[in-house]
């Protein structure tokens, strides 16, 4: 199963490649937001650790609020599940 983050990067490229084919976006809007998004979004980055970068650039981006809103979502259950199961082993959760 790919990584949250190897998820957001595949589907924001499309995004922007889709909504600038499509004339909704222009190329220099699309170019800033994947600029931060590399920025924010390091490779390698733990999906734990994900939460913060995705609100910023829903900040940074409201257009984009409830796209990334779907992977915060998905970032808050994976730390939910995570904290559930060090829990149940009665370990503390890094």
């Amino acid at each position: 199963m790919p990584s949250i983050l190897k998820k957001i990067e595949l589907d924001l490229a499309t995004y922007l490649y889709d909504h600038v084919q499509s004339g909704k976006m222009k190329k220099e809007e699309a170019g800033k937001i994947a600029q931060k998004a590399l920025t924010e979004l390091p490779e390698n980055t733990p999906d734990h650790k994900l939460e913060k970068p995705l609100v910023k650039l829903s900040y940074a981006f409201p257009q984009l609020s409830s796209f990334f809103k779907g992977y915060l979502d998905e970032v808050r259950e994976f730390i939910l599940e995570n904290l559930r199961e060090e829990k149940l082993k009665g370990r503390k959760y890094e």
